[in-house]
């Protein structure tokens, strides 16, 4: 099955999310990065307490809640 998208906004979001997952999963979990990744993908600060266990997926990042 083939979903097309159509609107460059969308395409540019979905790139944008596979490449900081991408950059995600090749960091060890404690790495202070992770977090900043992370509010670069959500669109918000991230919390210090999360703790993020690699693998992650995401679709588009924006409007994930934790």
């Amino acid at each position: 099955r083939r979903v097309l998208f159509r609107s460059p906004l969308i395409l540019d979001r979905i790139n944008l999310a596979l490449k900081l997952t991408k950059k995600l999963n090749q960091l060890d979990y404690r790495d202070p990065k992770v977090r900043e990744i992370l509010s670069d993908l959500f669109g918000k600060e991230i919390d210090q307490t999360i703790l993020l266990l690699p693998p992650f997926y995401t679709y588009f990042g924006l409007d994930t809640k934790i």
